[in-house]
């Protein structure tokens, strides 16, 4: 039933896109939104139900494809975003909201007259 249709939109960003890259997208925007939160990897990483090392390893790769620190890392005291990772995640963040409203227009336009018979 189309009333129950709708679009789901996914971005990802690639700074040099190779079959192995990770990219910025929603993964890394949940871990790091989560980090800001409460102020540490591993609690962020509980949070999400995800590994410490899983959480570890996505921020490494992420900054090795970039080339800048995502975190500022306090040892015992925690982590906090670095001034590149707020800039990245308040660009990723304007393009997705820019890319779902563009992604609901087009599904609105091209699939409000669409029905099925049974």
């Amino acid at each position: 039933m189309l009333n129950k249709m709708h679009p789901k939109t996914r971005l990802t960003i690639y700074n040099d896109y190779k079959p192995a890259a990770r990219g910025f997208g929603r993964g890394i925007v949940m871990l790091l939104d989560n980090i800001e939160n409460t102020g540490s990897i591993k609690k962020a990483a509980r949070t999400m139900g995800m590994a410490y090392s899983k959480a570890w390893k996505m921020l490494t790769e992420v900054e090795k494809e970039f080339g800048i620190n995502l975190l500022k890392r306090d040892g015992h005291r925690g982590s906090t975003l670095s001034p590149q990772a707020k800039l990245l995640l308040d660009a990723y963040k304007s393009a997705l909201k820019e890319v779902d409203e563009t992604t609901e227009s087009a599904f609105k336009k091209h699939f409000k007259d669409l029905r099925f018979d049974r």
